[in-house]
């Protein structure tokens, strides 16, 4: 099975862009690509022909055509096979990838400066991204869902702060669990993430088989 490429594909760099290569085509396309001082996605997919340097004629590339390819007794010079297709895969899915994350950026522009501001907007960014790839996980599930409301909740006024079922759950085990004083110390340090302790009474009232604290 293919090991999937980081989402920081394309801001890696030297070694850290060398090691993803490894993984992808092995070391003898690591060689080349380090031959070529290519040592990162934008300078590889900025090569129209990734082997066609090798294709001259010079005693200085012998010890690397060897790697690449064979010469036959006319002169001329075939990548081997197996480097070439590694190559192409390897391009045409970073070529892919660039397109759904340009496709991304057209729909959503932040600009430079606020990305330099504050760069916790772009790992707030790869979190949503990738969360539908780990829907399995109930404790990103939950991470999701607190980031969610504390954003979604942010711009709102606190008469309209809304909290979804799981939301409401884990606020009434806090309450249970952690008593008044604890759930209003977090509620008042992290606004928009709990909600008002009139609602958790109403909604544990509610509860047909009603938990009292202290009662286990």
């Amino acid at each position: 099975m293919p090991i999937p490429l980081p989402t920081n594909v394309f801001e890696l760099q030297d070694e850290a862009f060398f090691q993803v290569v490894k993984e992808q085509c092995g070391l003898t396309m690591v060689d080349i690509l380090r031959y070529l001082e290519v040592n990162s996605v934008d300078s590889l997919l900025g090569i129209n022909d990734l082997f066609a340097f090798f294709l001259y004629d010079s005693p200085d590339l012998l010890p690397i055509k060897n790697k690449v390819g064979i010469t036959l007794t006319n002169g001329s010079f075939i990548v081997k096979e197996g480097l070439s297709f590694q190559a192409n895969h390897l391009i045409q899915t970073l070529q892919a990838l660039q397109q759904r994350n340009s496709s991304k950026s057209n729909e959503l522009t932040i600009s430079s400066v606020l990305l330099e501001r504050h760069p916790i907007i772009r790992l707030i960014t790869r979190f949503f991204d990738n969360f539908s790839s780990q829907l399995n996980d109930s404790s990103v599930k939950f991470k999701h869902t607190v980031v969610e409301t504390i954003i979604s909740n942010h711009d709102r006024a606190k008469s309209r702060y809304c909290y979804n079922d799981s939301m409401r759950e884990f606020a009434s085990c806090l309450f249970i669990l952690g008593g008044r004083n604890v759930y209003g110390f977090i509620r008042l340090n992290i606004s928009g993430l709990l909600p008002s302790l009139p609602i958790i009474q109403s909604s544990l009232d509610s509860i047909t088989n009603r938990i009292n604290e202290g009662d286990f």
